[in-house]
């Protein structure tokens, strides 16, 4: 993903998902902002299908 395609989003997130979040960013070695791309993909996927 080129970083022209790529804006700054801040949101609030519950602790225990964020230490979630670094043990599989640090256990795979995908950083964290990869992996949450990767998430809100599949939650963009998820209410297309269903047309919310």
């Amino acid at each position: 993903m080129s970083p022209t395609n790529l804006v700054r989003y801040t949101a609030w997130i519950d602790k225990q998902l964020v230490e979630k979040l670094r043990t599989i960013s640090k256990r795979t070695r995908i950083p964290a902002s990869v992996l949450l791309r990767e998430a809100i993909e599949v939650v963009i996927r998820k209410y297309r299908k269903n047309k919310v």
